[in-house]
């Protein structure tokens, strides 16, 4: 069964993701395989599309996008600079934020889908703790798993939320993001 989803963020750079389906694939599993729309300031600029057989994965243009697509490019690598953590200081892929437009590629494109993917995924989290009346919700996290932690109260704070997690000796967690709304997640 197909599994459709329009993602209501958009990033500070303008992009946001219409029409993701994921699909089984060799490589990843279950929901491995990825095709979506990527728009750009609301107009879409290609569909990005990866099959998930162990190949890259390939972007289709629009004609739109192609008559911008040195300022996409700009704003994809400002975007993967900003958020995706292989483009931080202190990586292992810190060399990534040496990369030019032009050096940005198929994957990269798809990069920025996932993240927002990601982001969708927590806003949906925390929009069910929200609706159950919960005033802060403490998103932990590591590189492969996300938990959260759900507050009555509206002032806690990073601090408090560390010395619970050192208390109850949940030390696998290397990330705390404290959202006190819904709409902090829909902006990224």
């Amino acid at each position: 069964m197909k599994n459709i989803k329009n993602l209501k963020i958009t990033t500070l750079e303008g992009f946001s993701v219409k029409d993701l389906e994921r699909f089984p694939s060799m490589e990843w599993g279950e929901d491995g395989g990825l095709r979506a729309k990527l728009l750009y300031n609301g107009k879409e600029v290609m569909e990005v599309f990866n099959q998930g057989d162990g190949g890259m994965a390939i972007n289709y243009w629009t004609q739109y996008g192609k008559s911008i697509q040195n300022e996409v490019l700009e704003k994809a690598l400002q975007f993967l600079q900003r958020v995706d953590e292989d483009y931080q200081q202190g990586s292992e892929y810190y060399h990534l934020a040496a990369k030019t437009p032009s050096e940005i590629s198929e994957d990269d494109f798809e990069t920025i889908v996932i993240l927002i993917e990601e982001q969708y995924d927590k806003m949906k989290e925390v929009q069910k703790s929200f609706k159950k009346g919960y005033k802060t919700i403490a998103i932990l996290s590591n590189d492969y798993q996300t938990s959260y932690l759900q507050y009555w109260v509206s002032d806690i704070t990073e601090q408090e939320v560390k010395q619970w997690l050192v208390k109850n000796n949940h030390k696998e967690y290397t990330k705390i993001e404290l959202v006190h709304s819904q709409e902090q997640l829909m902006t990224m």
